[in-house]
């Protein structure tokens, strides 16, 4: 990814840091694209916002269920690419009751 690209990208991640939401329904994949090939299965959640559904990655291994409440958070997405961009976005973690 571009520097510029990257830059376009993350100009909505303040719309989400923070938000908290209702996961919807959760699946794995086993197998990825390479650029998440070290994040590998890797968890994806469909969260209701109440006002917005969205997809995002679930950090790490967590495991969630319909049901959970998660939080936005800004996470590492994978390894730089060749210009050196550390790949940061948006996922989703558990919150702790």
């Amino acid at each position: 990814m571009k520097p510029a690209q990257y830059w376009r990208l993350n100009k909505s991640w303040s719309q989400w840091l923070g938000r908290r939401g209702e996961v919807i329904a959760v699946t794995q994949m086993q197998v990825g694209i390479p650029s998440l090939a070290d994040q590998t299965p890797t968890l994806y959640a469909l969260v209701d916002f109440g006002d917005m559904r969205h997809e995002f990655l679930v950090i790490g291994q967590d495991t969630l269920q319909s049901g959970d409440q998660v939080e936005c958070v800004l996470r590492k997405l994978g390894q730089p690419d060749e210009s050196g961009v550390i790949p940061y976005g948006i996922k989703v973690q558990k919150v702790q009751v």
